[in-house]
């Protein structure tokens, strides 16, 4: 019993302190106050539906009191994307204001195309959460990779170092990202962030269920109970499904 225990306490902690899943879980709840924040002013402009003797808001101050709700969740994704890139970047101590930039570029060609000279923003909120944190952490790991190898495009001495090296990056990572875009429309007729949440649909909505919930509540106890700090462990895999389910919700 010792050794299972000493064997789970050593997965727990390699889990908790793995690379990736920590920089997800650490950008993820960074911006929880966020939602709670915007939850806020839901919650507010539901009031008169909640209890009747309070009247009815006009059109004009509902749209006020939901502004910053729908600014918070509206937004989820791109500030999902820089919070992640920046914990990624600074586990492998990289610049901490170059790589939200570049992830933030990236996601958006990703996920707002222009469609008749407007800005599709569908993606931009919580339903482009796995796509944000797939382009964070990718674009993060192939900075470290360009700096690791020394891969740079030359530019005249007279440009500045800083100016050098976001240049590079975003050349290079950009437009590898918009290519993957057109690459994903031509062979799936949908775009990227579209044709990520059409594979991950059966497990969003696997984490609706009663089961799914007591398995967690389960681990998070028992990893408890070992030791290890239970939430830090699965919060990584956990997050981005609550929070795509509460912008469902939300929504």
């Amino acid at each position: 019993m010792k050794k299972l225990q000493d064997k789970l306490i050593e997965v727990g902690n390699k889990l908790a302190t793995q690379r990736h899943l920590q920089s997800i879980s650490f950008g993820l709840m960074a911006i929880m106050p966020l939602t709670i924040f915007g939850s806020i002013f839901q919650l507010i402009s539901a009031l008169p539906d909640i209890f009747q003797f309070i009247p009815s808001y006009s059109e004009t101050i509902k749209d006020a009191i939901l502004f910053p709700y729908n600014m918070v969740f509206g937004l989820f994704g791109v500030i999902a994307v820089c919070a992640i890139a920046y914990y990624h970047a600074r586990t492998y101590k990289l610049d901490l204001l170059q790589a939200p930039i570049v992830s933030l570029l990236s996601f958006i060609v990703l996920a707002a195309p222009i469609v008749d000279n407007n800005m599709d923003a569908t993606y931009l909120g919580s339903q482009g959460i796995f796509l944000a944190i797939f382009v964070a952490l990718v674009t993060v790991e192939i900075m470290q990779l360009l700096k690791r190898r020394n891969i740079q495009i030359k530019l005249p001495d007279s440009v500045p170092p800083a100016v050098a090296a976001s240049f590079d990056a975003m050349c290079l990572i950009v437009a590898g990202f918009y290519g993957l875009s057109l690459l994903c429309q031509n062979f799936t007729g949908m775009l990227l962030p579209s044709w990520i949440m059409s594979l991950l649909t059966p497990a969003i909505q696997g984490s609706e269920s009663l089961w799914f919930c007591m398995l967690m509540a389960f681990i998070i106890a028992f990893l408890q109970f070992l030791g290890v700090h239970g939430f830090n462990v699965v919060s990584g895999i956990i997050l981005p499904l609550l929070i795509a389910n509460t912008g469902a919700n939300a929504a």
